[in-house]
């Protein structure tokens, strides 16, 4: 059985919630707030593929989507923002 998974900025969604209330931009403009979701598929378990990408983060990888995030979006915060980690659905394939 695989899963596909999907793991969301809650930094990123806290900023969503707040722009939601107020969508225009000095300009008069609709601005729509960046979001960061990262969707993948494996074959483990949510807390085996979760605790790799949490470790990745203690090691500093670049190539991390939880430090590019980090980097990108929340240069600001002293620690990475933490993520929201959800099953967005259960495949079962049929081996070749």
């Amino acid at each position: 059985m695989n899963i596909v998974y999907k793991a969301e900025c809650t930094e990123c969604l806290r900023k969503k919630e707040l722009l939601s209330k107020n969508t225009m931009n000095e300009c008069g403009e609709t601005t729509k707030p960046k979001m960061w979701v990262y969707i993948g598929k494996t074959s483990r378990c949510l807390y085996e593929w979760s605790k790799e990408h949490v470790c990745g983060v203690f090691q500093m990888e670049e190539s991390n989507f939880i430090i590019k995030n980090w980097a990108l979006e929340h240069e600001e915060l002293n620690e990475p923002p933490a993520m929201k980690f959800s099953v967005i659905q259960n495949s079962y394939e049929c081996p070749n």
